[in-house]
């Protein structure tokens, strides 16, 4: 949703909880997580299976898995967002 913002003026204010601010960092916690590890084991042990992921991603359906960046979005947005 807060990808949305930049393009969709139709919001008078958004309550995001939790959010993360880049596809970079998120991925880092989503391979973490599982293993109850920080965000350490995602950007060290775990950049492996990231980077695989986004290089298949990129090969086999043409899609940057890594571009989405919600604090960019929100930057350039309007609306409130607390």
């Amino acid at each position: 949703m807060l990808q949305s913002l930049a393009a969709e003026s139709r919001f008078c204010a958004v309550a995001a909880e939790s959010p993360f601010s880049t596809a970079r960092e998120m991925s880092y916690e989503r391979v973490s997580g599982p293993l109850h590890l920080g965000p350490w084991f995602g950007r060290t042990l775990g950049r492996p299976a990231i980077w695989s992921a986004v290089v298949y991603a990129r090969v086999r359906y043409g899609l940057d898995l890594l571009q989405p960046n919600p604090l960019e979005a929100v930057t350039h947005s309007t609306v409130p967002v607390r």
